[in-house]
């Protein structure tokens, strides 16, 4: 299984807009071949960041996941139009195959 969680900081007051956009994004991604988990959530009293953590069975079916990403039908370029610009940095990302 190929994991990526990532994890993004929010300008202040920008967290309900990036969750209803990545409300969006997770309905779809669901959908997906290939895809067996995916999560949004926030952390215990944190508002100035959100976390998303997906499980899918292949590295390929991910990157088929991200490889429309330019294409403005695609889900997650929709996203990416919200939270880029509520963004405070750039997001941490890690990705890699399960171990255990």
């Amino acid at each position: 299984m190929f994991t990526c969680t990532t994890i993004g900081r929010l300008k202040e007051g920008m967290l309900d807009e990036v969750l209803k956009a990545a409300e969006k994004l997770a309905q779809a991604t669901r959908k997906q071949t290939g895809n067996i988990y995916y999560y949004v959530y926030v952390p215990e009293g944190r508002t100035d960041c959100f976390a998303t953590t997906e499980g899918w069975e292949s590295r390929e079916n991910f990157q088929e996941h991200v490889g429309h990403a330019d294409d403005p039908a695609d889900p997650l370029h929709i996203f990416n139009q919200v939270v880029t610009p509520a963004s405070a940095a750039e997001p941490e990302i890690f990705m890699g195959e399960a171990v255990i």
